[in-house]
């Protein structure tokens, strides 16, 4: 199983804050370390130091997480009722508007700190496709 993209998702659940802080990781590798401890290998997109972090960082994080920690990870909840994985209830609708341009994805772009005006630019750009907006709000 492959998880593509998710760490790009923001704000993390407060539960992944919490572990991160404890374990002194970034929630970015939280998060991938609890996706390998489950056996599902992330595609992330990575430049430059980023790459190290994230194979290495990702794999000591793995081996830190607790199952306490697994149990607590069950009860995250982004709002979205399609699965009982917080990462995957964001796939259900990321690009559900095709050719046009969703507030909630805009919200999605002002939340991973890109500016309301060029969040709608880069949407409406990208023909309402979500990750290539993603890509050119970032590049």
């Amino acid at each position: 199983m492959l998880a593509y993209r998710p760490i790009i998702y923001k704000p993390f659940p407060d539960m992944v804050n919490e572990t991160a802080e404890r374990l002194g990781a970034s929630p970015q590798n939280v998060i991938l370390g609890w996706l390998l401890k489950r056996g599902i290998y992330p595609l992330v997109k990575c430049r430059g130091a980023h790459i190290d972090d994230n194979l290495n960082q990702a794999q000591q994080t793995k081996d830190s997480i607790s199952d306490e920690d697994l149990e607590k990870f069950k009860c995250a909840d982004v709002g979205m009722k399609f699965s009982a994985e917080w990462f995957a209830k964001i796939w259900k609708t990321h690009n559900e508007a095709p050719g046009g341009v969703s507030e909630e994805d805009v919200q999605m772009l002002v939340g991973m700190g890109v500016e309301e005006a060029r969040a709608r630019e880069v949407l409406v750009q990208c023909d309402g496709n979500l990750d290539a907006a993603m890509d050119a709000a970032f590049a």
